[in-house]
């Protein structure tokens, strides 16, 4: 009996991360790693961001199997009752077959607005990211 009330209070715990900004940013980012398209995410996101993502649709970034994460941070946190804005680090791994091609340290800033009694991603914004190129460039010049 103790199992049982413990296992449904760690699932009611869960449910209610998953309402929060940062719950639906991690659920969001999660879900993008594990090879999940954005539309399958629909839930997570505004329809703001979701049209602006059909760009990617049918391209190399729509499916992201070749990425790894390596670390995901919440760096900082600014809510109002209107919008959320949270900063936040992602170091990934990209990899052509099973050979490490790139790794990757991006910080971004994600704005989720509320949507009933959750929020939903309305926008991502790049900070910085910086690319640790695994292989030679070849240079042509002269």
């Amino acid at each position: 009996m103790k199992v049982i009330f413990a296992l449904l209070f760690l699932f009611s715990c869960v449910d209610q991360n998953i309402k929060t900004p940062e719950g639906v940013l991690k659920k969001y980012v999660e879900g993008r790693f594990k090879g999940k398209k954005v539309e399958s995410l629909k839930d997570y996101v505004s329809d703001n961001y979701f049209e602006s993502q059909q760009s990617i649709r049918d391209t190399k970034y729509d499916d992201l199997d070749y990425i790894k994460k390596k670390r995901f941070k919440f760096i900082s946190k600014n809510c109002s009752e209107v919008n959320c804005k949270i900063t936040y680090y992602i170091s990934y791994a990209s990899y052509e077959g099973k050979t490490k091609d790139t790794d990757t340290d991006t910080k971004k800033i994600a704005t989720l607005i509320p949507s009933g009694e959750t929020w939903v991603i309305d926008s991502i914004d790049h900070i910085k990211t910086f690319h640790d190129i695994n292989q030679k460039i070849e240079v042509i010049g002269n």
